[in-house]
C-alpha cells in the first residue's frame, strides 16, 4: 500500500484568506467573475463561523499540491482511523512522536509557502484563454 498524503486544515487557512490579498488576473472579464466565486466560496461561511477575515482556498491548495508539491512541507507520521471505540469511532488518528511502533503510511502537510503558492496560482490562472 502506497503512503497516503493527508493536508492539516489549517494549511488552507494559514494566511490563506482571499481577502487579505489581490490575485492579478488578466484574463477574460466574464472568467475573472468566475476565478472570484471559486475562490471565495468557503469565504462566507467561515467568516461567519469561524471569524476569519477570509475564507480558505482548499480546492486550490489541493490542485496546487498535486502541480507543484514543493510548494507545500510536512512530515511521515502514521495515521490510523478509530474503528472500535464508541466514544471516538471515526477519528483520525496520528502518531506524531512514533509510540505506536507502527509504520509510517502517510505525509502530513502542515506548511504551505504561501507567497510562492499565490505566485503559482496568479500564474497559473493568467495563462487560462
Amino acid at each position: 500500500m502506497s503512503a497516503g498524503r493527508v493536508a492539516d486544515a489549517s494549511v488552507n487557512s494559514k494566511e490563506m484568506q482571499v481577502d487579505k490579498r489581490t490575485i492579478i488576473i488578466d484574463t477574460d472579464p466574464g472568467l475573472d467573475d468566475a476565478i472570484a466565486q471559486i475562490l471565495t466560496s468557503y469565504e462566507r461561511h467561515d467568516i461567519e463561523k469561524f471569524g476569519l477575515e477570509g475564507g480558505p482556498l482548499h480546492d486550490p491548495c489541493a490542485i496546487g499540491y498535486l502541480l507543484d508539491p514543493s510548494l507545500f512541507l510536512g512530515r511521515q507520521v502514521n495515521v490510523m482511523v478509530e474503528a472500535e471505540s464508541e466514544l471516538t469511532l471515526g477519528e483520525t488518528v496520528v502518531d506524531w512522536n512514533g509510540v505506536t511502533g507502527r509504520a509510517t503510511n502517510a505525509l502530513w502537510i502542515d506548511e504551505i509557502d504561501v507567497e510562492r503558492f499565490y505566485a503559482f496560482l496568479t500564474e497559473t490562472v493568467a495563462r487560462l484563454p
